[in-house]
């Protein structure tokens, strides 16, 4: 994903993941682009983040399901999983 970035852009991982991460030097270095993290984005970025989602046209993968399939999920998570979607519980139609 590096190389997506434009010169001084930055990519910033939220939340944790538990494979190291395998990136190549040069672009960074000659293209001053740059990797951060964090836990938690606050409410600033995370509003420029849907707008410019919503400017490109990029949408999540996501995927709902009942709480009563929650252990599934649960399965899939621990059992490396290597989906890019999100998993998001209907509590609406639980209830």
């Amino acid at each position: 994903f590096v190389n997506l970035l434009d010169v001084n852009g930055t990519i910033v991982q939220l939340g944790l993941v538990t494979e190291k991460h395998k990136v190549e030097q040069l672009p960074l270095v000659f293209c001053r682009r740059a990797i951060a993290g964090s836990l938690i984005a606050g409410i600033k970025s995370t509003e420029e983040c849907i707008a410019f989602c919503d400017k490109h046209n990029i949408k999540p993968e996501i995927e709902v399901v009942p709480c009563d399939k929650i252990n599934d999920v649960y399965a899939k998570l621990i059992a490396k999983n290597d989906s890019v979607k999100r998993y998001i519980l209907d509590i609406a139609n639980t209830l």
